[in-house]
């Protein structure tokens, strides 16, 4: 099967490395020519280490990452209430992965390569047709070439999902922003910390020498922070947080290191019995993450709507795939429960489990992503 996979981000990577090593033709293409991501770092829970052994890419992913196995839980006051241990779905190996974002893309892109998946940078998708029994597929650069399967994996603003789907929902502001920023790891700190208090805060050990905090506030009205101020505004953020968090806090001070995104969720249909469907974790709030109260608030009112419009939607008929990270249980069969493909009508049948609810960032740590 000869596969065109739009988007060279995580889940893009991980499909291709699925498909290559099923043996299909893979072709990935990816908009940005630079291919770049933001510095900070990534939360792999217990389903991502897993996953990453299913693609048998676990070696180099651990070697590129820091594994614990625990979280510990601190009140507003700095003092600690809780050491939870995280169960582990590989046995031998650790239960939680800390991991810079450029490490993570680095371990994907190479094995896909390795495996002889190519990748095309500065290109993307104009125009899909579908004729039954393929698609042909015009790019950015005026060229066309003609696939069996397309997988979109261009992220919450899919270009894809926009050309299958256009009534589909679009992303909507959660009211909650999401601040990160490196630090040197101090000693001792082996296990992702979590504080409560009127802001949500994280630290996560992602290497030998580094961790990264993220920080989750409320943003009313989606407020647009210029680059020259973010390391005063995250540190006015963070002012009246645990002793631990301020004396971090202090160190703040390289604007290009602060990394600030708005927190915005959609809603997708979680069954189709046509032929095509996008993935995506779903999200269950934990009481111990400060967005989950907003989240939740949030939810009970679009919750009704928007899945009422999911649901009224017609299955399309082009045999594409939009995907998140994991797309590679969708179009490789894998042992993962939350999803399977098979064949429908000589087409291929994309099937997932009940609605998820998908956002930029989850609030559920074993969803990922703080």
């Amino acid at each position: 099967m000869k596969a065109l996979i739009i988007g060279g981000g995580i889940g893009g990577l991980s499909a291709a490395i699925a498909l290559s090593r099923a043996g299909h033709a893979v072709t990935v293409i990816e908009r940005d020519p630079n291919w770049s991501v933001y510095g900070v770092g990534i939360i792999q829970q217990a389903n991502v280490v897993r996953a990453m052994e299913q693609l048998d890419v676990l070696d180099a992913f651990l070697d590129a990452a820091c594994g614990f196995d625990a979280v510990e839980i601190y009140i507003p006051s700095g003092d600690r209430v809780a050491r939870v241990p995280s169960p582990t779905l590989v046995p031998g190996k650790p239960a939680n992965v800390g991991i810079g974002r450029r490490a993570l893309q680095k371990v994907l892109g190479e094995s896909a390569r390795a495996l002889g998946a190519e990748i095309r940078l500065g290109l993307t998708v104009e125009a899909l047709d579908d004729d039954g029994a393929g698609v042909d597929v015009r790019f950015s650069d005026g060229s066309a070439d003609r696939h069996d399967i397309v997988v979109g994996a261009d992220g919450v603003y899919s270009q894809t999902r926009q050309m299958i789907l256009p009534d589909a929902e679009k992303p909507e502001f959660t009211g909650q922003g999401v601040w990160r920023y490196n630090f040197p790891r101090p000693a001792g700190l082996d296990a992702l910390h979590v504080y409560n208090g009127p802001i949500g805060v994280g630290l996560v050990p992602m290497s030998a020498e580094q961790i990264y905090l993220f920080a989750t506030s409320a943003e009313p009205g989606n407020p647009h922070y210029a680059r020259a101020d973010l390391a005063a505004t995250m540190r006015a953020k963070l002012a009246n947080t645990a002793p631990q968090i301020q004396a971090l806090a202090a160190q703040i001070s390289d604007n290009d290191g602060v990394v600030y995104r708005p927190l915005e969720a959609m809603m997708v249909p979680g069954r189709r019995d046509g032929s095509c469907c996008w993935a995506m974790p779903s999200m269950r709030p934990r009481r111990i993450w400060g967005r989950a109260r907003a989240w939740r608030s949030r939810m009970r009112s679009c919750w009704p709507r928007n899945w009422a419009r999911a649901k009224a939607r017609k299955p399309p008929s082009l045999p594409i795939a939009t995907a998140a990270t994991n797309a590679v249980a969708i179009l490789s069969n894998s042992r993962w429960p939350s999803a399977t493909a098979r064949s429908a009508k000589g087409r291929r049948s994309i099937i997932t489990r009940p609605p998820q609810r998908c956002s930029r960032s989850s609030p559920n740590p074993s969803d990922n992503q703080g």
